[in-house]
This record gives structure tokens, C-alpha cells and sequence, in this order.
């Protein structure tokens, strides 16, 4: 029937541009000269990427291609380099022209919630929040944090003794984890609560139970696939898993911030303040006879879901990268002993064995 092969020639017609839109896409680190794995018309380099250990994977690409090559995590274009003079200048000095990074986790970018948090807003919007999270780390508020550090490391290894006595082996990365939850939840946050020691801790288990979700899954993988269909695909993040366990996790934020509102009393130098008190401004200058005056501005604070969404977030990457961190960096240290004794050595020679804390609460 006439009808029926004029349906037939449409879809085919569709399908082969479909096809030819999505070719060209995947052609593009080819046209400009970059070298790297072929890509496949559906999922890009998605399964290599992901079929072993990351690290694995790219450092076997960069022997085969070179120091810089290109890749698609599913859809989306990634450049990997080693070039340094690239990275200073991607980094330092035209860092303002690179407010936007690539995305990888496309599934929670679309969710309504999750999808305002630091790793997924751009342009202003990620300056603002960043810069109040960046005044958190200054060298001054940093000394300031320095007595509580102390406190909890003392705890650890007081811990460690114990087992010392054993001679049982120890999970670090454990330890770790309970070590960088008191750090992020006491330092950062301002919640007087212990972590070590107490490894089921509601807490814990809600930052372990979300970093095990993250970039991972087969509606992350679709996600990740089809990012350039953008909002069309926002339905998936009604199904993610994730999305619970942060929703949890601001919730309990929700009552600190709560309280912080309430009664300035407790107000506190960290990372929580920072942001309920930042804002962002987008004013000009213009000229009035001669003299500069501000016009033509706006400013808002941070609505209290960013609030929420953005300090739930860093808490559990905060906590998840400082225990790694720690683990290699003991591993490291452990696998070689004469790096160990000089590091301990300069240490000694900088801080000697006790900090001041007279000395961190003026910095």
C-alpha cells in the first residue's frame, strides 16, 4: 500500500539521518586532529571506559595514542592530557573561560533537585556557589580547624595502638572513612558527632550508600548515552537510585541550616556558612559624570534547596576523596619505608611534634 511504504521511506529517511547526525558527532575528535579510541555510534567509549579500574583504562590509552587524546564517555567529548603547559592553562591562566566541564553524571544533572548541587550548575551560578566554598579553605580558617584535626587523629591512633597489639592486619581504607567523616562533619559542617568507632552510623551509611551509586548502573549508562536529546530524557532521573540517599542526607542538613538561621549564636567558620551567606552579584559600571557608580545590578542569596543540595553533596565527596586520598598516601608511605622516614623527617623539622594552638587560633 501506498501508505504503508510512505511510513517505511520516513523511517528510513529518520533513521538514516539519526545515524549520519550521530556519526558526524562521533567524528569530531577525527576533524580536529586529536587521536584516540574509536567510538561506537551508540555508546562511544563507554564500555572500554568502564570494563576495568579508570586509571587502567586510560593509562593503556595514553601509551597507545599519545598525551593527549580524546574519548567519549558515552556521548559526551573528554580530552585527557599530560601536557603541563595545557593543564596550567586550562587551570590557571584562562581558568574563567572553563566555568563549564564536561558531563559525567548526566542522570543526576537532570534531576530537578540534585541537578543545582556545585558538580552540575555552570557559568555564574557555579562561580558563586564555588567561591563561598573556596573561602572555607582559606590558610587562615584552616589554622582555625587545626585543634579539631588534631583531636581526631588522636583518636585514631589510639585506635591503631590497639590494633598494633594484635598483630592482626587493619583496613585502612575503614578507618579512613570513619577519620574523614568526623573531619567533614565537625570541620566543615559544624555536627559534634563521632564517626570513629562507629561504623554503622545512619551517617556513614548514607555517604557509603551513595558513593557506591555514583556513575554507575544501566540508567546511568542510557543517561550518559543520550545526552544530547537534553531534557527529553529528564524522566530517568525519577528512577535514581541515588537520589534517595541525598535526599536524606539534606534533610538532616536542612535542620542545621535551620538552626544556623534561627539564632546567629551559632554561626560558625565553615564551609555550611559560607554558603547560606553567599550570594552572587552581577553588577556593571557605569559612569556618571566622570565618577563610577554601581547600576543596573542583582544580587540573591543561595535558596535554601542549593543550600541544602550543595552542602549534602560536598559532604559525601568530601568524605569519599579524603579516605582515598588517605589510603593511597598510607599505602604509598607503607610500600616505601625511606620516603616514609623522610617525609616524617621534614614534618618534624616544619611543625615539630606539637602545633601551637595559640599559633592557629591568631593565623
Amino acid at each position: 500500500m501506498p501508505v504503508t511504504v510512505v511510513l517505511l521511506l520516513l523511517v528510513g529517511l529518520l533513521v538514516a539521518a539519526l545515524l549520519t547526525w550521530r556519526w558526524r558527532h562521533f567524528s569530531y575528535f577525527r576533524r580536529i586532529g586529536i587521536p584516540g579510541p574509536k567510538p561506537n555510534l551508540i555508546w562511544g567509549n563507554m564500555m572500554e571506559y568502564h570494563s576495568t579500574d579508570i586509571y587502567k583504562v586510560i593509562g593503556g590509552w595514553i601509551e597507545k595514542y599519545g598525551d593527549t587524546l580524546g574519548f567519549y564517555n558515552g556521548d559526551v567529548p573528554f580530552v585527557v592530557t599530560m601536557d603541563l603547559d595545557l593543564i596550567e592553562k586550562v587551570n590557571v591562566r584562562d581558568f574563567k573561560n572553563f566555568t563549564y566541564r564536561g558531563l559525567t553524571m548526566m542522570l543526576d544533572k537532570l534531576h530537578p533537585i540534585v541537578g543545582q548541587s556545585i558538580i552540575h550548575v555552570g557559568g555564574s551560578r557555579w562561580k558563586s556557589i564555588r567561591n563561598s566554598v573556596a573561602s572555607g579553605f582559606s590558610a587562615t580558617k584552616l589554622k582555625l580547624l587545626m585543634p579539631l584535626i588534631e583531636q581526631d587523629v588522636e583518636i585514631l591512633l589510639e585506635v591503631l595502638k590497639d590494633h598494633a597489639t594484635s598483630g592482626f592486619e587493619v583496613d585502612m581504607l575503614k578507618k579512613f572513612e570513619q577519620l574523614s567523616m568526623d573531619f567533614i562533619a565537625r570541620g566543615s559542617f559544624g555536627i559534634d558527632e563521632r564517626f570513629q568507632g562507629r561504623p554503622d552510623h545512619p551517617f556513614a551509611a548514607i555517604a557509603r550508600s551513595a558513593c557506591s551509586k555514583l556513575m554507575a548502573g544501566r540508567l546511568h549508562m542510557i543517561a550518559q548515552c543520550t545526552t544530547c536529546f537534553g531534557s527529553l530524557m529528564k524522566p530517568l532521573s525519577w528512577f535514581s537510585l541515588i537520589m534517595a540517599d541525598v535526599d536524606m542526607m539534606a534533610k538532616q542538613m536542612a535542620k542545621v541550616i535551620e538552626i544556623r538561621k534561627r539564632d546567629p549564636a551559632f554561626r560558625k567558620p565553615d564551609i555550611l556558612q559560607n554558603l547560606l551567606d553567599a550570594e552572587y552579584v552581577e553588577r556593571k559600571m557605569i559612569s556618571e559624570n566622570g565618577r563610577g557608580a554601581w547600576g543596573m545590578g542583582n544580587s540573591r542569596a543561595l535558596n535554601i534547596e542549593e543550600v541544602k543540595t550543595s552542602a549534602a553533596t560536598l559532604f559525601v565527596a568530601g568524605y569519599e576523596t579524603t579516605a582515598t586520598a588517605l589510603s593511597y598516601l598510607a599505602y604509598f608511605l607503607a610500600k616505601y619505608p625511606d620516603v616514609q622516614e623522610k617525609v616524617r623527617q621534614e614534618v618534624d623539622d616544619i611543625v615539630g611534634n606539637q602545633v601551637s594552638e595559640r599559633e592557629c587560633g591568631t593565623g
